[in-house]
């Protein structure tokens, strides 16, 4: 065996920092992952806003400040001015990466791709579940060109570690109103 000092934690040739390989877990953990998806998209300020450019039809991904609808559907505000809302205004299909990450390994963390097609709302509706959830949106959230979005979802994949990845509903991914 390589010693400690020199060995690498690769995981492929069973080589570990330790000299050891990582203790087994003692009980699998209960993997719910609706409730995982629910706490994404109900936790998550931010998120990688995904829009086909409507000049060449290639990917634009930017960051954008969320805040959930009250069954969990996500909220966004935006400007004319910014590309990713003009490329909203021209097909309102859409993707928002949401992400949990942590200590260690990314990938070891849940998030959530969400398939959805955005729409324009009224701000009456929405603006003050927005700004309860950012504050610091009330500096623009008048501004003559900034509009209330909500990204309706058509469907989600999530990836919540190692042999954790499953195909979700609009209806698994909302919260029924009562």
């Amino acid at each position: 065996m390589v010693p400690s000092d020199q060995s690498m934690d690769n995981g492929h040739r069973g080589i570990w920092m330790s000299g050891q390989p990582p203790a087994a877990p003692s009980a699998k953990a209960a993997f719910d992952p609706v409730a995982v998806s629910h706490r994404l998209l109900r936790t998550s300020p931010y998120g990688a806003l995904a829009t086909k450019d409507r000049t060449s039809g290639n990917p634009y991904a930017s960051l954008v400040a969320l805040a959930p609808d009250r069954d969990g559907a996500p909220l966004i505000l935006i400007s004319t001015l910014a590309l990713h809302t003009m490329n909203l205004m021209a097909d309102p299909a859409c993707s928002l990466l949401l992400a949990d990450i942590g200590e260690g390994d990314p990938s070891a963390h849940p998030r959530l791709s969400l398939m959805a097609h955005a729409r324009k709302m009224e701000a009456s509706a929405v603006r003050e579940i927005y700004l309860s959830a950012q504050p610091e949106a009330a500096l623009y959230a008048d501004f003559a060109d900034f509009s209330f979005w909500r990204l309706e979802p058509s469907g989600g994949h999530l990836v919540a570690g190692f042999g954790r990845i499953i195909d979700l509903s609009p209806s698994q991914l909302l919260i029924p109103s009562t």
